[in-house]
């Protein structure tokens, strides 16, 4: 419960909102729990504006947040999430989102989480 205090104390609406487009606008479907987690992943990342991530730190904190889930089965639902996009709807978007052409390493899943994080914090400044 506490990582939910302070992402809604700290993260605004307009970076929440970022977050959710930007994400659906890679072809992401909230409709899969992995990416609810790669939401949350974001928002911690962009609240603590970390300059090392690593990523299973990031999923036992938010194992808290979602007891159900340990973090070994978030990181399988990230994956997950990540495979199963809109391919055609990621191509299209992605240069508009990152500024540069369409690069598959972009959708690793500490690589993507990091650099939509950074998108979000740069694009809030």
């Amino acid at each position: 419960m506490e990582i939910n205090t302070k992402i809604t104390n700290q993260i605004t609406r307009s970076q929440m909102t970022m977050t959710c487009n930007t994400i659906r606008s890679l072809g992401l479907s909230f409709g899969l729990t992995g990416t609810r987690l790669i939401n949350k992943v974001i928002q911690i990342l962009v609240v603590k504006d970390l300059e090392i991530v690593i990523l299973e730190d990031i999923y036992k904190e938010l194992s808290i947040q979602f007891p159900n889930i340990k973090p070994t089965q978030m990181r399988k639902h990230i994956i997950y999430a990540l495979q199963n996009r809109d391919y055609q709807k990621a191509e299209n978007n992605f240069e508009e989102i990152f500024g540069f052409e369409h690069d598959e390493y972009y959708f690793e899943p500490k690589v993507f989480m990091e650099e939509v994080a950074n998108i979000i914090r740069i694009e809030s400044i």
